[in-house]
């Protein structure tokens, strides 16, 4: 689910370990909890969004605790978004829509031509993009990505999704020789 998961190594002498977090690294660190166990999972993560985390150890008594580690930096991607796709023969588009993805502020949505390399065709807040001006005869693959202000939290890309534009009817005509 892409959720923060701290581990860290047993300190001699060692019986509780507290944790901190904060959303800039200089910012103000606010207790999440205490442990005994070595590791902690931070399930309250909003996607997008990056956090910093502290942790020192104790014995018997917060009177006995050690300096904290440096600020260990981590970040929930955002969820993988799907794609739907209806080519339009008829008119020579493709419209493409997915669904909102909690965190996300744009889209980015790519396309291949024909097997080429892909090249980002829209980068939208909007749900739905409808690809003009496709020409006929050619294959069109898309996939979408759901990003946010962070950088390293973009999601996967989709799943592909393809259509193919068909070429138009000939127009024949007969002529008597």
């Amino acid at each position: 689910k892409g959720y923060p998961v701290l581990k860290w190594s047993k300190v001699d002498g060692a019986n509780k370990y507290e944790i901190y977090y904060a959303t800039a690294k200089n910012g103000q660190y606010k207790k999440l909890t205490t442990t005994s166990k070595l590791t902690y999972t931070y399930t309250k993560a909003a996607a997008g969004k990056e956090y910093f985390f502290k942790v020192r150890a104790y014995g018997s008594s917060t009177a006995t605790a050690g300096a904290y580690c440096e600020p260990l930096r981590a970040v929930k991607v955002l969820a993988t978004p799907k794609l739907t796709l209806t080519a339009k023969q008829s008119t020579g588009q493709n419209v493409i829509k997915w669904g909102k993805i909690t965190g996300a502020t744009v889209y980015e949505l790519q396309c291949s031509v024909g097997g080429g390399s892909y090249k980002t065709i829209a980068s939208t807040s909007k749900l739905t993009y409808t690809h003009n001006g496709l020409a006929g005869g050619n294959t069109y693959t898309y996939r979408l990505r759901a990003k946010s202000g962070v950088s390293d939290a973009a999601s996967a890309y989709s799943t592909v999704k393809t259509a193919v534009i068909k070429c138009a009817a000939p127009t024949v005509s007969v002529a008597l020789n």
